[in-house]
């Protein structure tokens, strides 16, 4: 039985080792052809090698923002102090002092192809301590030190323009000035009435138009404005300033009339004096004939036909 299955298992091999060959005829088939049609059910998405970065963006943009943009800024603070010993005030004199000054500059400049906007403030503020001497009403005298203003200003400029040429441009300037705090009439007089500018009182407004040269020369930077058009203006927001007269000496006139200020709380009725004030709800019956006489004559008051005779003359007036 072994050497069946011996010889069935070489038998086997053998026929799987010989060759064999077979041969097959087609017809030819005469087919329809139809059109095929395939469906793609996914999207197409093109890839593009230049993504975005935000960092790169952020970078461009500081750049140009950088190459645009010009900032200057200048800050300054001084100080000095001056003291003698009472030897020296005692044979040559002078006085201890304190002085202090601050400065403010700012500068900017835009520029985007012809067109520049070029902005500056400037601030000047100064002020000094000596001492000075006061009356008392009993007629004593005290010394004392007293902090005075000797420098208040600051200005604003905006300066747009076009580019004409190499040196020459067109454009307009446009300036205002004026002052941070109250000015005084002196240092021994910084009471409210005393007062004689606050900020806005006086302000100036300066605005031009023309051209502009800028010389080539870096050694030499000379700029040259030509403006044909100019407006100049002067503001006062202060009732009381503007409206205080002084006579040549510098004394004030009493025009004996009531003006209250809003900003700096002054009212004339802080001033010391016996006159009556005339108020200004008291004028019912004021027109221009009356505007003629001045308040000096009361009598133009009285009403034609009434044939009442005017009273005195007198400080206060009745109406």
């Amino acid at each position: 039985m072994k050497h069946f299955y011996l010889l069935l298992a070489l038998s086997s091999f053998l026929v799987s080792a010989l060759p064999a060959a077979a041969q097959i005829s087609i017809d030819e088939v005469n087919a329809e052809q139809e059109g095929v049609t395939f469906r793609d059910r996914l999207k197409s998405t093109p890839v593009d090698v230049d993504y975005f970065s935000l960092a790169r963006y952020k970078a461009e943009r500081a750049a140009i923002r950088k190459e645009r943009n010009y900032l200057e800024i200048k800050a300054d603070l001084q100080g000095s102090l001056t003291s003698y010993n009472d030897s020296w005030i005692a044979v040559s004199g002078g006085d201890n002092s304190i002085a202090l000054t601050a400065t403010l500059f700012l500068k900017h400049t835009f520029t985007k192809n012809l067109f520049t906007v070029e902005t500056i403030f400037n601030a000047k503020m100064g002020y000094n301590r000596m001492r000075v001497e006061t009356t008392n009403d009993d007629g004593s005298t005290d010394s004392n030190g007293v902090w005075f203003k000797n420098l208040d200003e600051f200005d604003i400029s905006v300066s747009p323009a076009f580019k004409m040429s190499k040196n020459w441009s067109y454009g307009s300037i446009f300036k205002f000035r004026s002052q941070f705090v109250n000015g005084y009439v002196s240092r021994t007089e910084q009471e409210r009435k005393h007062l004689k500018s606050t900020f806005m009182t006086p302000g100036y407004l300066d605005i031009s138009f023309g051209f502009t040269y800028n010389c080539p020369v870096k050694k030499f930077p000379i700029v040259i404005n030509l403006s044909p058009l100019s407006l100049n203006a002067t503001f006062a927001e202060s009732d009381w300033i503007r409206r205080r007269q002084v006579d040549k000496d510098g004394n004030e006139i009493d025009m004996r009339q009531n003006f209250d200020d809003e900003e700096t709380g002054f009212d004339m009725r802080d001033v010391a004096g016996t006159e009556t004030v005339v108020q200004e709800s008291e004028l019912t019956d004021y027109n221009i004939k009356d505007a003629d006489a001045g308040f000096d004559d009361p009598s133009v008051l009285e009403d034609d036909n009434s044939g009442a005779e005017a009273p005195a003359a007198s400080d206060e007036v009745d109406f």
